[in-house]
């Protein structure tokens, strides 16, 4: 299921490994971005590759900043992919990749009260419209 997505602020995506021992040794997670590219922590990304929880499940997360998820504003959507490395069996191949799909939530403007006198103090408010989810 895709994650809805503005473009103005960081967004987290997540890619959800199972079958781990619980509480063991975390797998290393690899990310992609659209372009196939590999990803590093940077000035564009955050990486966090999680640890198993009592159920076997890690959870690493990839954090894509403000200035990167703006690249993204005339997308309706884009996949990042994940990659999972024992280290555990550190002899056994890497995953195939995993899509983590994201859809860009464009927010419709518009200016209610246009006329300000000059001097005067302003209020400004504005309607949102076009949503298809409820904002959090």
């Amino acid at each position: 299921i895709p994650k809805s997505v503005t473009t103005a602020v960081d967004q987290t995506l997540t890619c959800a490994i199972g079958g781990l021992t619980a509480d063991g040794a975390a797998a290393t997670v690899s990310w992609k971005d659209p372009d196939g590219s590999p990803v590093t922590a940077d000035d564009d990304y955050d990486i966090n590759d999680g640890s198993p929880d009592g159920s076997g499940i890690q959870s690493a997360e990839l954090t894509i900043k403000a200035a990167k998820m703006n690249s993204f504003a005339s997308h309706s959507s884009f996949t990042y992919k994940c990659a999972v490395k024992s280290t555990l069996y550190p002899g056994s191949p890497i995953s195939s990749d995993v899509d983590v799909e994201a859809d860009v939530l464009i927010l419709a403007i518009v200016a209610v009260n246009k006329e300000q006198l000059t001097g005067s103090v302003a209020t400004i408010s504005c309607t949102v419209s076009g949503l298809t989810k409820k904002l959090d």
